[in-house]
């Protein structure tokens, strides 16, 4: 779960980094702040794959045993569609 700008705040000023900020620099932080949490939302379903793709080592051991296509078919495939990107 993401924090939001106002609880990094508290955080901060609950933990002793409470920076002196004017209006404009605490605004020019909160839109960095929105900027940087889009991001991280619009690539989870990068971290959802990564979870859900086997390991390299079971990847590598079925192109061996089977082919590439059957790799990108069988255990590539089912992922990316399960966690399409946006």
């Amino acid at each position: 779960m993401a924090l939001t700008f106002e609880e990094v705040l508290k955080l901060r000023r609950a933990n002793g980094f409470d920076l002196e900020m004017t209006a404009e620099e605490e605004e020019d932080f909160r839109k960095e702040w929105e900027r940087g949490q889009a991001i991280f939302e619009a690539e989870q379903y990068i971290r959802d794959r990564e979870a859900q793709y086997p390991s390299i080592q079971d990847q590598l051991d079925y192109i061996y045993h089977n082919s590439i296509t059957k790799w990108k078919s069988d255990m590539i495939k089912p992922v990316k569609d399960a966690h399409p990107k946006p």
